[in-house]
């Protein structure tokens, strides 16, 4: 599916389990307004800008494993660096992290960094993902960066990974 300056390559969403149906209708509601959000088209995508930005959040929360963010983060970094060398990158790619978000550190982030990628990792559950100060709903997150894709126009969020545990349940 391609449009509004995205391209979907595939939506993976596992609904079943032990969930009610409540939950699987909101996790199937947040999927079609992302899928709707994306103003399906034909034409090709405009290029990303330059310097093409990848955002890293993510947070640690209390009573769960601890997720080395900042090994995450670094080897991130080295991989692009190791493929072609960091000459090659430089003023190409910029890397910004913050590894003890919340919801409202990511949402001032995102704008003010304005990311091609945005990468969340944290841990979750299939409703949504556990930040610090408190849980996000997947469908306020969706809503959030459909808003913020909306205000950036062309220096839009292109590709954005949920990187948290149950997140394509």
């Amino acid at each position: 599916i391609r449009g509004g300056g995205f391209e979907v390559v595939g939506v993976a969403m596992r609904v079943g389990g032990v969930q009610s149906g409540d939950q699987q209708g909101a996790e199937a509601d947040a999927v079609e307004r992302l899928v709707a959000g994306l103003s399906l088209g034909v034409e090709r995508p405009d290029p990303p800008p330059s310097p093409f930005t990848v955002l890293f959040v993510g947070a640690n929360v209390e009573k769960q494993t601890v997720l080395n963010l900042r090994d995450e983060v670094l080897g991130m970094e080295k991989a692009f660096y190791l493929q072609f060398g960091v000459a090659s990158w430089k003023g190409f790619v910029e890397f910004e992290h913050d590894c003890d978000a919340d919801a409202t550190s990511i949402m001032e982030q995102i704008m003010g960094c304005e990311p091609t990628v945005l990468h969340i990792a944290c841990h979750g559950e299939p409703e949504g993902v556990h930040l610090k100060g408190g849980y996000l709903a997947s469908t306020d997150l969706a809503d959030s960066i459909l808003a913020v894709n909306d205000e950036l126009g062309a220096r839009r969020i292109r590709l954005a990974i949920a990187n948290a545990c149950m997140s394509g349940e």
